[in-house]
């Protein structure tokens, strides 16, 4: 039986004391190549619109303008993409971005992807995060071990991966709402998707993993 796949990234930095939240946003039925079309349709016709002739820096939420990020949503909609969030609250501190750190956020969102599908064999793809060998291999270990995985996630680099991507705009989206500016238009843009969404305090979700990690 083929395993379900999901793909994670994030929005908001544990380390950067300015972020008063983190949002990690899953994808439940994405498909490659369809995200490859929208990701590339939504590139050309943003280069053709602002006139840029150079290579542009990765696309992302944050750094994509309001006509781009609402058709990348848009596309995401119309594709049927359904998605998960974890919104986590940071209570306006500084969090050390350790392996350990890292693996309690993408854990935590793993386990709802867990819940939706009723099971525990999922194929995961996650931003490659650690420019550091040693600390994606802990990062992994800690997920493998703490979640009784049988797969290993794999990490995929999110400048050219498309499915990331999507994630990233995902996650942007409601980082946008419950972030600095209370923007709440893109994630009522998207909401017909979201398939589930869990609130939890920085605080509540070391306490519910720091025995298993």
């Amino acid at each position: 039986m083929k395993r379900p796949l999901i793909v994670l990234d994030e929005s908001g930095s544990l380390a950067n004391l300015t972020d008063p939240i983190i949002t990690v946003a899953w994808l439940a039925n994405a498909d490659a190549r369809s995200a490859k079309i929208i990701v590339s349709r939504a590139v050309r016709d943003s280069n053709r619109r602002q006139r840029k002739t150079k290579s542009r820096g990765e696309f992302k939420f944050r750094n994509a303008d309001d006509y781009d990020r609402r058709s990348i949503l848009e596309a995401l909609i119309d594709a049927k993409v359904r998605f998960g969030i974890l919104i986590v609250d940071k209570a306006k501190q500084a969090i050390e971005d350790t392996p350990e750190n890292y693996a309690v956020v993408i854990a935590e969102t793993i386990v709802m992807a867990q819940d939706y599908y009723r099971s525990a064999n999922l194929e995961i793809i996650v931003d490659g995060h650690f420019s550091s060998h040693a600390d994606r291999q802990r990062f992994l270990a800690l997920l493998v071990d703490g979640l009784d995985l049988e797969v290993q996630p794999q990490f995929a680099d999110s400048k050219v991966t498309p499915l990331v991507q999507l994630a990233d705009f995902v996650a942007g989206a409601f980082y946008s709402k419950f972030g600095v500016r209370r923007n709440a238009e893109y994630v009522e843009q998207i909401e017909s998707q979201l398939i589930a969404e869990t609130r939890i305090t920085w605080r509540e979700l070391k306490a519910k993993w720091i025995q298993r990690f």
